[in-house]
C-alpha cells in the first residue's frame, strides 16, 4: 500500500534542493493529501512550481510559521484547500494579541486556519486564544501532534499531563462557532470532538509519512530517519517506514490493556519518545485501560 498523505517540509536553504523532487512524488503517487511546510527560503520556488505543474492531489494544504509569508501565499490561494498559520510552541500574551490583529487584516481576503500545538507553556493562554480567534471569525483550529524531530527536548519538558488536561474543556464553549481538528485521540475525546476516532492509533507507515528536506520519517512525532531522497528512491524508503513503525507500535502497558481496540495503542511517537515505551502519556489508567 502506498501513502495517501505526505507532508513535505522545506526548511532553511537546504530545503530548496528538494522542492522539485517532492512535487514529482506528489504527482506520481496521486496522493489524497499533500501538506507543504515552507519558510522564506523555499516559498517562491514552491509556489511557482505548484502553479506550473498539475498535481493530481485531492487536497493541498500549505503551512507557515512566519505570518509575513501569508500575504504572498494569498496570491496563490486557489491552489490550496487550506492555508494554515502555525503558532510557535511557546509565546507571550502580548505576542498572541498582536498576531491576531495581523491575522484579522488578512482574513478580509481569505479564510486562514490556525494550527497550535498545546503544551504546558501555552495552555494557560488557551481561553484568551479561543476568545480572540472567535472575535476575528477564525473558522477552523488544528491541534496537531508534536514535532519530535525538531522539538523533542522542549516537548518532553512541556508535554501536557492529565492534571492540566481539564483546561482543554474550554474548547466546548467554542465548538458551535469554530471547527476543531484535534490529532490526538486522548485530547480529542475529552471535549467530544466528532473525529476523535479518526485520530486513534497511528497511520504513519500505512497511510502517511513526513519528508523534511529530503529526509523521510514515519511522521513528525516519530523521529526515526528511514532514508533520504538523494540516496534512495521513495519506493525503497517507504518500505522501511512501516517496518520501523511496527517496532514501536505498542507500549509495554498497552499489551496488557483490554480496551486497546478503543485507542489502538495511542500514538507510538509519544509512547516511546516521551513516555519511555510504557503507554500514551495521556492514557487515564495505570495499566493502559481506558473506559469504553
Amino acid at each position: 500500500m502506498l501513502p495517501l498523505r505526505i507532508t513535505f517540509a522545506f526548511k532553511g536553504k537546504k530545503g530548496n534542493n528538494f522542492v522539485e523532487s517532492c512535487i514529482n512524488i506528489a504527482k506520481k503517487y496521486k496522493l489524497y493529501m499533500s501538506e507543504f511546510e515552507v519558510d522564506t527560503f523555499s516559498i517562491d520556488l514552491l509556489l511557482n512550481m505548484l502553479s506550473a505543474k498539475c498535481i493530481p492531489v485531492f487536497s493541498k494544504i500549505i503551512r507557515v510559521i512566519d505570518i509575513n509569508l501569508l500575504e504572498k501565499i494569498l496570491e496563490f490561494r486557489n491552489i490550496f484547500k487550506e492555508i494554515q498559520f502555525e503558532f510557535p510552541y511557546s509565546f507571550s500574551r502580548d505576542w498572541m494579541t498582536k498576531t491576531f490583529f495581523q491575522l484579522e487584516k488578512l482574513l478580509q481576503r481569505e479564510n486562514i486556519v490556525i494550527s497550535i500545538y498545546l503544551n504546558k507553556s501555552n495552555i494557560n493562554h488557551l481561553e484568551a486564544f479561543l476568545n480572540l480567534a472567535s472575535k476575528i471569525n477564525i473558522r477552523k483550529i488544528v491541534i496537531p501532534n508534536p514535532d519530535l524531530i525538531e522539538h523533542l527536548d522542549f516537548v518532553k519538558s512541556n508535554y501536557l499531563t492529565l492534571q492540566v488536561l481539564k483546561q482543554i474543556d474550554i474548547i466546548t464553549e467554542y465548538m458551535y462557532q469554530i471547527e476543531f481538528s484535534i490529532h490526538d485521540f486522548f485530547i480529542a475525546k475529552r471535549p467530544g470532538i466528532k473525529d476523535a476516532l479518526f485520530f486513534r492509533g497511528c497511520q504513519s507507515g500505512k497511510l502517511l509519512c513526513y519528508v523534511l528536506n529530503g529526509d523521510v520519517f514515519p511522521c513528525k512525532t516519530i523521529p526515526i530517519l528511514c532514508g533520504n531522497l538523494n540516496e534512495e528512491s521513495f519506493e525503497v524508503i517507504w518500505k522501511k517506514v512501516n517496518t520501523e513503525v511496527n517496532k514501536i507500535s505498542k507500549g509495554r502497558l498497552c499489551l496488557k490493556c483490554k480496551n486497546s481496540n478503543i485507542c489502538y495503542f495511542g500514538c507510538p511517537g509519544t509512547v516511546f519518545f516521551i513516555n519511555d515505551g510504557t503507554k500514551d502519556p495521556l492514557c487515564e489508567e495505570i495499566y493502559g485501560n481506558i473506559p469504553g
